[in-house]
């Protein structure tokens, strides 16, 4: 998808269409952010769902704006507390989480400028700052006052000293008729065994409150007293919360002796037994939060994400996968995961270690089918007749080449992102604005884009059934631009307008041609693939909307965009691979569609781990004298 400046002169007074050429893209190294990426690729019902994205920003603020990114604005509240320690952030975590609110982090005496931004775009009528000006300083608090609407609607909830910041904090608690079903108790002086709690709190609408090893702080005991809790839960052993004040809990509660206590050998197995007892089982298509268990900010930020989602916060080591949370993953049969940080925080080998722990087929809740099964993409062709043109077109795209998987395990392809109704959603801008749709995009924070420059930026929403692709996707500060946009109802057999090219030169959905790994482990591809040829065409046939080439077609020319070919029923494939089978099954049955200008018999497909490159790379003894056009003249089911 590229032009010379010749080429865009004559763009610019309309003399003809867009070009555009896809590279080959080289081999990479397999880097820790190829690797989140990569493991974005994961599998779809009747589509396709990333098993793990990052939330992450250049520094924890950075990613506590990132998690905040995922919000929808306005905001009616959003929490702030420092990010420099960890004691007030965790007492209101669970507040927050409580109340669908972002928490987000600010420097002790400066708001950091993409937490700044965020706050802009939330637009929060109030901001509860978490702590006193000690740790949040009044200058800071002083600037927050102009960021509400309207202003001067930050306050503070704060006390003395933590102990104190966190009886604020359980004030805030409503006093019950009877009792309060549960609050959960954590060590004020570290943070390991709090972290999963806070999401759990949350979720559950429970307050979390701060004690000392050895003693209840006497504010704290109060708000105890008020809120009567039927139960209480500590979280860590007798080494951060005695047994004295255990027993001393078990006089609290309505009855008495409802104190209990969480507590592993260590603070990943504590967070394992947190999912445990909080999570039994999730609902279909649940989400799992990941961060790291030796730093606190991440989780903090998180945990009212999590506790929002109504799913678990795990701890992991930052390049170890520890043994307990792995069962838990496995337990929890997650669709997808969340990690929250960088590389530095969660690296990429515990990334690959997680994506064992998925469950890639697990359904998603709609089950969305990538068009109706009367769509083109979705007919057999293997019963159709050849075309007349059939060995001309094969010549030109190339007797002698080879067939290309353009996708594997190490990052070529194209990913794509699964959005919600809930993702935020950004206004592009095009260079192609009259065949672009002008609608809002929900591009999700970090989302994974296709290397090189066609930079293809895809969204798929399972729950609206919607498809959004972009060409040549960039953002600027909070501000997205592409060369051109498309968006899709996947329940709609309609076409793009006549002429107009989308994502793809053929003015085709790119997602609907993918090889997608789920599929293949599943057994069977069952739609047409997407395919390049190294030129084609001014014309394009159904269901292609848009050509992009100066030469004319014609008896001899080169190929039409749309052109649909198939691999012949002859072709011995029994000597392949497993997934390369799969995919030449597909290609027998419902072929292949000429979707733009690239190197010859590429086959696009989503990067993935799990790929096998040896099965794949097979591909390449077949040849384009393997393939016939199919005649589709017939073959048309929509506007």
């Amino acid at each position: 998808m590229r032009t010379t400046i010749a080429a865009m002169s004559a763009l610019l007074t309309g003399a003809w269409p867009l070009l555009r050429r896809r590279r080959p893209l080289a081999a990479a190294a397999l880097s820790a952010t190829m690797v989140a990426m990569l493991a974005a690729a994961g599998a779809w019902a009747t589509g396709y769902v990333p098993p793990i994205t990052r939330l992450a920003g250049a520094d924890r603020y950075a990613t506590s704006a990132a998690v905040a990114a995922t919000y929808a604005a306005p905001q009616a509240t959003v929490y702030v507390a420092s990010g420099a320690g960890y004691a007030d952030a965790l007492s209101g975590a669970p507040l927050a989480g409580a109340h669908g609110a972002p928490l987000l982090l600010v420097a002790p005496t400066s708001i950091p400028a993409a937490v700044h931004a965020q706050l802009v775009r939330l637009q929060p009528t109030y901001i509860v700052v978490l702590g006193g000006p000690s740790v949040v300083s009044d200058a800071v608090m002083t600037q927050l006052q102009t960021l509400t609407t309207p202003a001067g609607g930050a306050s503070r909830l704060y006390g003395s000293d933590r102990y104190a910041t966190s009886a604020a904090v359980l004030a805030t608690y409503p006093t019950p008729a009877t009792t309060t079903p549960v609050i959960y108790l954590v060590a004020g002086t570290d943070y390991p065994d709090g972290l999963s709690a806070a999401a759990l709190a949350g979720h559950q609408g429970a307050p979390l409150a701060l004690v000392q090893q050895n003693a209840i702080p006497p504010l704290v005991l109060a708000q105890l007293q008020r809120l009567k809790p039927a139960s209480i839960v500590v979280l860590g052993g007798p080494s951060v919360v005695s047994d004295a004040v255990l027993s001393q809990l078990n006089g609290l509660t309505t009855p008495a002796g409802g104190a209990s206590r969480i507590a592993g050998i260590d603070r990943y197995q504590t967070s394992a037994l947190i999912s445990q007892a909080g999570y039994p089982s999730l609902p279909p298509a649940s989400v799992v939060y990941v961060a790291s268990g030796t730093g606190f900010a991440d989780a903090l930020s998180g945990a009212p994400l999590a506790a929002r989602d109504g799913v678990p916060l795990l701890l992991v080591e930052p390049t170890v996968l520890p043994a307990s949370i792995g069962t838990e993953l496995t337990r929890l049969d997650a669709r997808s995961m969340v990690v929250l940080g960088g590389d530095g925080a969660v690296s990429g080998r515990v990334l690959l270690a997680m994506s064992d722990d998925l469950d890639p087929n697990a359904p998603l809740p709609g089950a969305c089918s990538v068009f109706p099964s009367d769509n083109v993409w979705n007919v057999p062709v293997d019963g159709l007749p050849v075309a007349a043109d059939s060995a001309n077109m094969i010549a030109k795209i190339g007797l002698a080449s080879h067939l290309h998987a353009d996708f594997d395990a190490i990052g070529d392809g194209i990913p794509y992102n699964i959005v919600s109704p809930t993702t935020p959603t950004s206004t592009v801008t095009f260079d192609y604005s009259s065949e672009s749709d002008h609608v809002p995009y929900p591009v999700p924070p970090s989302p994974v884009i296709e290397g090189g420059s066609d930079r293809h930026l895809l969204m798929v929403d399972p729950v609206t059934c919607r498809l959004w692709e972009l060409y040549a996707a960039s953002q600027s500060g909070s501000t997205w631009h592409a060369g051109s946009g498309a968006t899709w109802d996947l329940t709609s057999n309609a076409l793009r307008h006549d002429g107009w090219t989308s994502a793809d030169a053929a003015g085709l959905p790119i997602f609907a041609g993918l090889v997608r790994y789920d599929e293949v482990a599943a057994g069977a591809i069952l739609h047409a693939l997407r395919f390049t040829a190294p030129s084609t065409c001014t014309g394009y046939i159904y269901p292609a909307r848009h050509f992009a080439s100066q030469t004319s077609c014609g008896p001899t020319s080169d190929p039409p965009m749309g052109l649909r070919v198939r691999l012949k029923a002859s072709v011995d494939i029994s000597g392949f691979g497993p997934q390369a089978q799969v995919v030449l099954t597909a290609l027998k049955t419902y072929g292949m569609i000429l979707a733009d200008n690239g190197s010859p018999w590429y086959v696009s497909g989503a990067p993935d781990v799990r790929w096998n490159d040896d099965d794949l790379h097979q591909l390449q003894t077949l040849h384009g004298s393997d393939f016939e056009v199919v005649d589709t003249s017939g073959l048309v089911n929509g506007p």
